[in-house]
């Protein structure tokens, strides 16, 4: 092993350094990015003042038919004086969005003994972002003389890994794809991809060196190891080669050839490579033919597999393309596409196709069904560059469907097109940890967490049925939550309205429950209206919501929550409880359904009916009720399931079942029927035959004056 402790070059620069020192003597910078006519993308259409370009199939021989193997220096050496560049120059090198395929050619300066090397940090995509100016005239080239100094300790080959793979103090990292992983790697390798160096976007910029060291040491990397990177071709790892120098990694190599090389020299017998017609190989370089097999070689893949430039052509091959200008003429014309994004998410939320649906390349067999159940019907599926919606229109056509198509040139070629795009309102990393469960089941997902984030719930009452509900509307992440009530608490409330504790007690509820419910989730905003509900204030504060959740446990506020939501046409989920047994529904008279009114005509008289102060609750009776309501609350924002809009639920606690009964619209009824009397909110004691009421502050929780909202 090497005792090599160069400290790592500072070698990344972003886009406005770049701006700043633009044209200074000694500072060359070299564009990289493959020239692509079809979509007029690349250097001869556009690129940064002064750069030249390289063509980094120059620099690289072809092994089973993928770029990878470093030429001689000598070869290298002429190109790169054919372009101009001394060793002592400064060397700035971008490709198009700060991939590997930059990092490959600074890596290759850096290994050859380069002054100064930099690496544009989000490439062409971080320029454009920038507002660098562009242009496309070519600048002017004089000969130079370069002389490679190559230092061994920055790249690994196979005789030295061979050499040294068991030594304890090497750490072998495998930057592939964890699929390319387990299909067959070096020895004792760890995998860690090189997406894992970069922030989410379109311009891939690194994460900072502190991130990366503790990302690698997490993963058993640690900084006293000799690190050898690798990938198929090198140039995957030598972006990870440069992530490995920003977290401070002193001895770092990257192994020239890599898994290509490692492959073809370790004995398989490959068939002769079929690079197919335009194929394009790792990190964009194009393939090539494959170079002449040694002595004792033969060219190609190992019997019985296929390179993956094999797979994409023959990809390729089956499944049509339309480039991003056809799709758009397409949707423009409103045809019935079923447009399908594959990326990652870091992906889709910097920007996405308007109406795609959003599907990760591991769930689209799973998914697709949900979305378009048709055989036949036409489907467009993209993702960044256009390869991984080759492969994955590849297994929907063996899905049995038809008509796929994969966008050509991906999103990017969209976005560089200039067409519109959606950047969508996503959830912070914060907000994903704690909703996961959540974004897990395809009737929420990440949008339908958004919209319990947006939504707006009251409940009228913050005692045995309020409590749990809110509780759990809260851990949901319902985004405001109102609550109504003028009660405080009192020790026999404890016993089952579990928003309030023993050091509540004498406090108004509606600030207990405000308390515990931010405790639960500092995401919710949380509304206290402590309040006597009735006819000169249930209008305003109704609504304000999308949704009401009645709890109370008198008559007077039943119908006068009734009244208002049918008034004010917001869905109302309603639930009482006695004793052992409990009943849930939703009135909702704008989807047609009954209201209160409906079921319930006209209120018992006075004293029928026992309070649960009079008659008892078992206390954990309002927690089963109570969060049948928070589910259908949530169900109605999320549009989702069978409402119990004319359904009763009843539950018997002793007997533990469940039974429905039908509920119907009264036609007739005096406020949702054909023709409603009651027009605005009325004197609501009186029409129940009771006292008029007078809010008093305080209480024991057993008054009606005081208590009408708790359970």
């Amino acid at each position: 092993m090497s005792d090599h402790t160069e400290a790592p070059n500072a070698f990344l620069v972003d886009a406005a350094w770049l701006r700043r020192r633009l044209g200074e003597p000694g500072l060359r910078v070299v564009d990289v990015r493959p020239a692509l006519a079809q979509f007029r993308s690349g250097y001869p259409w556009g690129h940064i003042p002064g750069a030249i370009y390289l063509d980094m199939q120059q620099l690289f021989a072809v092994v089973d038919g993928v770029p990878g193997k470093l030429a001689s220096p000598a070869t290298g050496e002429a190109l790169l004086g054919q372009l101009g560049l001394t060793q002592a120059d400064h060397v700035v090198v971008y490709d198009d969005a700060g991939g590997p395929l930059a990092a490959l050619l600074a890596w290759l300066l850096d290994f050859w003994g380069q002054a100064q090397v930099s690496y544009l940090d989000g490439g062409w995509q971080a320029w454009q972002e920038e507002g660098g100016a562009l242009t496309d005239a070519a600048p002017l080239i004089r000969p130079a003389v370069y002389r490679a100094r190559p230092d061994e300790n920055k790249a690994a080959t196979t005789e030295w890994i061979a050499a040294h793979l068991d030594h304890p103090a090497l750490a072998l990292v495998d930057t592939r794809t964890p699929a390319e992983f387990q299909a067959g790697h070096l020895p004792g390798a760890l995998n860690i991809p090189w997406e894992e160096n970069v922030n989410p976007g379109l311009a891939q910029r690194y994460r900072s060196g502190t991130t990366l060291h503790r990302q690698f040491a997490e993963l058993g990397v640690t900084p006293d190891k000799e690190v050898v990177v690798y990938c198929e071709t090198g140039a995957r790892s030598a972006h990870t080669y440069w992530a490995l120098r920003l977290a401070g990694y002193p001895r770092v190599r990257n192994y020239e050839g890599s898994w290509a090389e490692w492959r073809r020299r370790g004995g398989e017998k490959p068939a002769a490579a079929d690079a197919g017609p335009a194929a394009v190989g790792p990190c964009g370089l194009p393939s090539a033919a494959a170079e002449p097999a040694g002595a004792g070689e033969t060219a190609g893949p190992p019997a019985g597999r296929a390179t993956r430039d094999q797979i994409l052509a023959q990809a390729r091959a089956r499944v049509p393309e339309l480039d991003a200008y056809e799709v758009k003429e397409r949707l423009d014309a409103r045809e019935q596409l079923t447009v399908v994004d594959i990326r990652e998410r870091d992906e889709w939320v910097q920007g996405h196709v308007s109406g795609a649906h959003f599907v990760p390349r591991g769930f689209l067999e799973l998914r697709i069904e949900e979305l378009q159940p048709q055989r036949a019907a036409p489907i467009v599926v993209y993702c960044a560059g256009g390869v991984r919606s080759l492969l994955g229109g590849r297994d929907l056509q063996a899905m049995g469907y038809t008509n796929v198509f994969s966008m050509a040139g991906g999103f990017s070629q969209w976005k560089n097109a200039g067409l519109p795009f959606v950047v969508p309102t996503v959830l912070n990393e914060e907000r994903r940890a704690r909703y996961s469960r959540h974004i897990l089941i395809p009737e929420v997902g990440e949008a339908g967490q958004l919209k319990l984030l947006e939504s707006k719930v009251l409940l009228i009452g913050a005692g045995g049925l309020g409590s749990p509900a809110a509780l759990y509307l809260a851990a949901a992440g319902v985004g405001t939550i109102g609550i109504v009530d003028f009660d405080a608490v009192d020790l026999s409330n404890l016993q089952r309205q579990i928003l309030h504790g023993q050091s509540d007690i004498g406090r108004p509820k509606v600030e207990s429950a405000a308390d515990r419910l931010r405790e639960i989730n500092p995401d919710v905003q949380v509304r206290a209206h402590r309040v006597l509900l009735d006819s000169s204030n249930a209008l305003d504060i109704i609504g304000q919501y999308d949704i009401v959740l009645n709890g109370s446990d008198n008559f007077p506020t039943r119908y006068l929550v009734n009244d208002a939501c049918v008034l004010l046409r917001k869905p109302l989920v309603d639930a009482s409880i006695f004793i052992f047994e409990g009943q849930v529904t939703v009135y909702d008279s704008v989807a047609g359904g009954p209201c209160y009114r409906c079921l319930y005509p006209d209120p018992p008289p006075p004293g029928e009916v026992p309070s649960c102060a009079e008659a008892g609750v078992l206390g954990v009776l309002p927690g089963i009720i109570g969060s049948l309501q928070a589910m259908e609350a949530i169900k109605h924002i999320l549009q989702i399931g069978e409402p119990l809009a004319g359904r009763l639920l009843m539950f018997d606690g002793l007997e533990m079942t469940f039974r429905t009964l039908k509920a119907r619209r009264d036609a007739a009824c005096p406020v949702c029927g054909d023709r409603p009397t009651v027009t605005e909110l009325i004197d609501y004691d009186q029409f129940c035959g009771l006292p008029a009421r007078h809010p008093v502050a305080g209480g024991n929780g057993h008054d009606a004056a005081v208590g009408m909202l708790a359970l």
